[in-house]
């Protein structure tokens, strides 16, 4: 039979602490620099620490959840560029090989990306490590915004894996994006290298991905969304968006990999400056290359 283990961690999350700084400002050419960061102390139960092979271990561990520094600026009015080097769980005790990624063994480049207004907001190119536009949930400034604990498994939360082929949630790739239709419709095309191990991608296939979202009320133009705008934007978007990369190798099988999804999102300021924010889903995946799911031991009598 089959047990499911469910990890159960208590987290002691220290408020995010955050700084700005305007380096450069003259004109239509500017420079500025920030920082954020997050110390956790958490308490995992069901783990397997020395490998016997049963989970019956604890982990109690401090460590820097995250630690972000970004870098923008303008070259010209229609040009601009964004660099973002990350530190994800530094510290954290069973952690697994991250390939230089900045999951717990250093700072990696997580984006970086020059736009060019072709049309003004209308049509935009953008090129280089960003992120996938493929769903709302990683598309947001979700970390810097509040969480209950972290992110959800499906956005690659502390200990779960992203389901569709990305490098945290990036891909290297040229994306057409803007805003139409009185800003009320955005909409985003990429092609990019996808999942780029020769084992899973031998035939080095590229991958297409695509989102249009649709706002009734308050438009949003920016690249990033925000997680719950706290009463300042009133938004109501519904959402869709597909991805595709031709003849993946997972687990011995050669099949076509595809994704899409439709979801909404909607944030309603309330009286006394409260505010409602609500969001849900629907994601369909054929022949994906990852997982959702606890982590599960195999038992047999």
């Amino acid at each position: 039979m089959k047990k499911i283990l469910v990890c159960l961690t208590v987290l002691l999350s220290l408020p995010g602490v955050a700084w700005s700084l305007e380096i450069y400002q003259k004109g239509d050419i500017s420079l500025n620099a920030g920082w954020w960061g997050q110390v956790w102390y958490q308490n995992v139960s069901d783990m397997d620490t020395n490998g016997d092979g049963k989970f019956d271990d604890d982990i109690n561990d401090f460590l820097i959840r995250r630690s972000y520094f970004y870098l923008k600026g303008t070259v010209t009015p229609d040009l601009s560029f964004f660099l973002h080097f990350a530190g994800d769980k530094l510290g954290m005790d069973e952690i697994n090989n991250d390939s230089g990624k900045g999951l717990g063994s250093g700072i990696a480049l997580r984006d970086g990306w020059i736009t060019y207004k072709l049309l003004g907001n209308d049509l935009m190119v953008q090129a280089g490590r960003m992120y996938i536009p493929f769903t709302r949930n990683y598309g947001t400034t979700s970390t810097k915004s509040m969480l209950t604990t972290d992110l959800d498994w499906g956005q690659g939360g502390l200990r779960s894996n992203i389901f569709y082929p990305s490098n945290i949630g990036r891909d290297d790739a040229v994306t057409l994006w803007g805003n139409i239709l009185d800003d009320k419709l955005q909409y985003r095309f990429m092609v990019g290298d996808g999942e780029e191990s020769r084992a899973k991608n031998p035939d080095d296939t590229m991958r297409f991905a695509g989102r249009l979202s649709y706002n009734f009320f308050d438009p949003e133009i920016k690249w990033f969304n925000a997680g719950t705008y706290l009463g300042t934007k009133r938004v109501l978007a519904l959402g869709v968006g597909a991805d595709y990369q031709k003849d993946m190798v997972l687990g011995g099988v050669k099949d076509d990999y595809s994704a899409w999804t439709v979801d909404l999102h909607c944030d309603q300021p309330l009286a006394n400056g409260d505010n409602l924010t609500f969001a849900a889903s629907y994601i369909d995946i054929s022949h994906g290359c990852g997982s959702i799911g606890l982590r599960k031991e195999v038992i047999n009598n």
